[in-house]
């Protein structure tokens, strides 16, 4: 008997983590993953995931800072450029610490997450619309770092640095060699996931983005909390800055931008993360960061010309979005025929009576 409900309650859960919002993103990167497999066989080979894994992590990372801000309602332009800006500063600081590891990731992480926190403090005290406050802030950021870089792109050129090691080191495990920067985002999306499943803060992003009148009626703290979520989204985009500027070995205005900032916005929200706020999961954030990742690898091997793969994926984040839109008008007709059904019963029950 126990082992029966031992059974009935792992496959309630099992059920219940891959509902409808989850699932979607994943069948759609499985058939998208068989689907390039097909075009060229190479892309199973490990040698292939291995690199796709350290391209998906700063990408997954910051797409999962932005899932907190377009949850509660929000939208953060700065997430491409602030990339920039704290590699910029990291860059600086390895050179001027003398490689300094643990100074670089320092300084790379606490200037984005500055950055988020002005962002917040732009949009909660001068009651500016995030639309407008962050797409101010990033002409902002994009005059610091040309200001700070001088225009240039900064080289490390030190290979050889443990620094390095953050964004092209290998954890050797069953014979084969896991990216050190997959691990960092495996541990941050363990984070994002605490951080919306098991505190108050992930409570307050959802009600804000759901209904930011109800949620101050209850209680919610809602200027502290918005501030609060730009703060922790800045911080995403710090980590993914030090494991982009690792990985590269450089950083300047062209490893950040619109570029990155719409990779990030695309996998955001093909995850299954609502435009409208309120609804949001990470495990489909995740695998809307591989979707990302592997288009651009699909369309690599279609030999498409890098000016059309903005354009395929800029209509994929316009697909996503009318899916959204679609999902949420369906659930307002539904849940509208449940109401009226519910009155017209009650109504039924006092005529009987």
């Amino acid at each position: 008997m126990n082992s029966e409900k031992g059974i009935a309650k792992r496959k309630l859960a099992f059920l219940k983590f891959f509902n409808r919002d989850r699932l979607i993103p994943l069948c759609i990167l499985l058939v998208l993953c068989l689907f390039i497999g097909l075009i060229n066989p190479v892309f199973f080979t490990w040698s292939t995931w291995q690199n796709i894994l350290k391209q998906v992590s700063n990408v997954g990372i910051i797409a999962l800072g932005a899932m907190f801000v377009v949850a509660n309602g929000g939208l953060d332009f700065t997430a491409g450029d602030g990339v920039s800006l704290a590699g910029v500063l990291a860059a600086m600081t390895f050179v001027a610490s003398g490689y300094s590891t643990a100074a670089t990731i320092a300084v790379g992480v606490l200037a984005g997450t500055v950055m988020g926190a002005v962002n917040g403090l732009v949009v909660t005290r001068l009651r500016i619309q995030p639309f407008v406050a962050t797409l101010a802030m990033m002409t902002v950021i994009k005059g610091v770092m040309l200001l700070l870089a001088e225009g240039t792109i900064i080289h490390l050129d030190i290979p050889e640095a443990n620094f390095v090691q953050v964004g092209q080191g290998v954890i050797p495990i069953f014979g084969q060699g896991l990216p050190v920067p997959f691990v960092i985002f495996m541990f941050m999306t363990l984070l994002a996931a605490v951080l919306l499943h098991k505190t108050r803060f992930g409570q307050a992003v959802l009600a804000l983005g759901g209904n930011e009148e109800a949620a101050r009626l209850n209680g919610v703290k809602v200027e502290w909390y918005r501030f609060l979520v730009f703060a922790v989204a800045g911080t995403f985009t710090g980590v993914g800055a030090v494991i982009t500027l690792a990985r590269v070995g450089s950083i300047g205005i062209t490893l950040g931008g619109t570029g990155l900032l719409m990779n990030v916005v695309a996998a955001a929200v093909i995850g299954g993360t609502s435009v409208s706020g309120g609804k949001c999961n990470v495990f489909g954030v995740v695998c809307g960061s591989f979707i990302i990742i592997c288009i651009s690898s699909m369309l690599t091997y279609l030999n498409i010309d890098a000016n059309w793969r903005d354009v395929v994926k800029g209509i994929i984040i316009l697909i996503a979005l009318i899916i959204d839109v679609s999902a949420k008008y369906f659930a307002g007709v539904r849940e509208a025929k449940a109401m009226a059904r519910l009155k017209a019963e009650a109504h039924k029950d006092l005529a009987a009576q």
